[in-house]
């Protein structure tokens, strides 16, 4: 009953303590038909060879048996056979790890209990196989900014994409595609927050609705000596600056988070990026760009669907066509019918400064203006999430790739295929005709 305490372990509804098992769950039958509990006499006991073997002297848990005493596991164990629960085995031995790992001793579930389902197969540890990509599966991660200014954005724009995404990557022989959606920002939200859909974290077709609210303001603290003052708002400053040289800011961390998602095999890979302000630069915007190396990864291809501050084409009647670009073309509210792949007419002309926009194109992405998005009433509304929808698919299977995969151990408790590409073959597009940043 969760207080330490063994003696009170069987109370019945009446209050009494009992000490036989039988007793204690037939006093919680409800109705004259419920069968009769059965149970395991603790008083004669003997261990199943199964829970010997585990809890033995060969056992890989051994090294901990110093630490945790793994008597009470053993016996949970054989307890767990007899009554012919599912996957006991593995339930006990996770548990027996959590203990251990408590105290700090270093042990891993063992390997026969670990498999890799995110490929084509279920996989054991060590496994290893092959994939080519693009094939008939597509894995899409969504993130999403949860601040108020983003909901017209994520209901009028992002939930349309998805729709057509889907349509798109059907129409290329891709149906077996399974979207993750994860959130940040708002009020009061301190961590990444990863969506259940139906009790899974995947879902297919439309996106959930989510809640969107304004970020809480910041409380000032002020002290009678302005000197003090002073020094209060040098320390924040230096935090903040901290904060986005190591990539612990809600964003940064939403996106590591992101690329940890343990994206299938044989699938291609897409994350979405909707947020709600362009990307926060530091004074040491070296050491950023640095960091984001370490999102690089050749196997996803990246879109953003930022605000800018500052977004112009040298022609100004041009700036407020654009719905967005990559790193060879641009796409045009005038071109999208015709053209939803744009062009590489503008690619020059474009003005703007934003290293995370920068980032994604060299990463197989796609960048979207929304502030063009706002601007545009009803029916180029829906053409935006059309073009959107045309290049995400565009970006995520004009590569053709080879994957060598092994299953391999991520966390004391789980294993995922981690694929390197042995080859990657990209299709033919046109020549740039220039630079895209002023």
């Amino acid at each position: 009953n969760g207080n330490s305490e063994p003696y009170d372990d069987y109370v019945v509804p009446s209050g009494k303590i009992v000490t036989s098992e039988s007793d204690f769950g037939n006093s919680y039958k409800i109705g004259a038909n419920c069968p009769a509990v059965k149970t395991v006499d603790h008083h004669v006991h003997h261990h199943n060879p199964v829970c010997n073997k585990l809890f033995g002297a060969d056992s890989p848990l051994s090294i901990c048996y110093k630490f945790v005493n793994p008597e009470n596991y053993r016996t949970a164990c054989d307890h767990g056979l007899a009554a012919g629960v599912k996957d006991t085995e593995k339930a006990i031995v996770t548990g027996y790890v959590a203990s251990c790992r408590a105290k700090h001793v270093p042990v891993n579930v063992p390997a026969e209990f670990v498999k890799c389902e995110n490929g084509p197969q279920s996989n054991n540890l060590g496994e290893t196989f092959s994939v080519k990509i693009p094939a008939k599966a597509a894995d899409i991660v969504v993130i999403v900014d949860q601040v108020k200014s983003n909901e017209i954005i994520y209901k009028e724009l992002v939930q349309t994409a998805i729709n057509h995404i889907t349509t798109e990557l059907n129409s290329k022989g891709i149906n077996d595609i399974e979207f993750h959606l994860m959130g940040y920002g708002g009020e009061y939200q301190l961590y990444p927050s990863h969506y259940t859909i139906t009790g899974k974290l995947t879902f297919k077709g439309r996106s959930p609705n989510l809640k969107f609210s304004e970020e809480p303001k910041a409380q000032p603290v002020t002290f009678e000596c302005e000197h003090t003052n002073r020094f209060v708002e040098v320390l924040k400053a230096i935090y903040k600056e901290a904060e986005l040289i190591t990539g612990q800011t809600l964003q940064q961390r939403t996106y590591t988070e992101a690329l940890l998602y343990p994206f299938r095999a044989h699938a291609v890979k897409s994350v979405v990026v909707v947020v709600g302000k362009p990307c926060a630069e530091g004074y040491l915007p070296g050491l950023q760009k640095l960091r984001a190396l370490l999102f690089a990864n050749k196997q996803i291809s990246l879109n953003l669907v930022t605000p800018f501050n500052t977004f112009t084409a040298r022609d100004a009647k041009h700036t407020k066509n654009v719905i967005g670009f990559n790193a060879h073309n641009v796409f045009t509210f005038s071109d999208a019918k015709k053209k939803p792949e744009g062009s590489s007419d503008l690619h020059a002309d474009l003005i703007y400064d934003d290293y995370c926009v920068d980032f994604t194109l060299k990463n197989r992405g796609n960048v979207f203006v929304t502030n063009n998005f706002l601007q545009a009433k009803g029916p180029a509304r829906k053409q935006f999430a059309q073009v959107a929808a045309h290049n995400i698919v565009d970006q995520m299977i004009n590569v053709e790739q080879g994957l060598d995969c092994e299953c391999q151990l991520v966390s004391p408790y789980t294993a995922n295929n981690i694929c390197e590409v042995s080859f990657s073959k990209e299709k033919a597009v046109p020549a740039k005709k220039g630079g895209h940043k002023g």
